[in-house]
């Protein structure tokens, strides 16, 4: 089944890598599709950490964000498809108190409402900060740490979709 981009919700105001797109709006206008199959051949070619599907999480009210291959959605929007193939994403269903709540086992540091807030595209560092937190005090300095930084991984939801990042991605070239 098609997942037509206007769907779809994002989760962050910009994109980390955006010199990416352009390339990969040219993979999918040659009628390339961001498939299990592509994403290995990418991975052997560039020689770089495999990228899933992208992750679309489906919340209780119908809601569908992108939690990971924003990059892959503005290329393919860029590149004039309007929709994901059921090839190229994967449903999950965590609720909005999922999102919510700090899970130290799942590595979830940054709990944010999507409603209302959206999250940066870099967290490697806020999360290094987490990890160090834990290994010099403990998990309850480090949930003290996490819900007094928000700012540091999360703003309040100022865009809502794929268009309205490919807009941003646009300003950022």
């Amino acid at each position: 089944m098609t997942l037509p981009l206007s769907k779809l919700l994002v989760t962050q105001p910009a994109l980390r890598n955006a010199e990416q797109v352009a390339d990969m709006a040219e993979f999918v206008s040659g009628g390339g599709f961001f498939d299990l199959r592509s994403l290995a051949l990418f991975v052997d070619r560039h020689h770089q950490k495999p990228s899933p599907l992208i992750q679309i999480n489906v919340f209780e009210d119908d809601s569908h964000v992108v939690m990971d291959g924003h990059h892959r959605c503005v290329s393919i929007w860029e590149a004039g498809r309007l929709y994901l193939d059921d090839s190229e994403y994967q449903i999950h269903d965590l609720t909005y108190d999922d999102f919510l709540n700090i899970d130290f086992d799942k590595g979830w540091v940054t709990p944010y409402d999507p409603r209302t807030h959206v999250r940066w595209p870099e967290l490697r560092h806020f999360k290094n900060s987490v990890i160090t937190c834990i290994e010099l005090r403990d998990e309850e300095t480090a949930r003290r740490f996490i819900r007094e930084s928000r700012n540091l991984y999360s703003i309040p939801r100022t865009m809502s979709t794929i268009e309205e990042l490919h807009y941003v991605w646009k300003g950022q070239k």
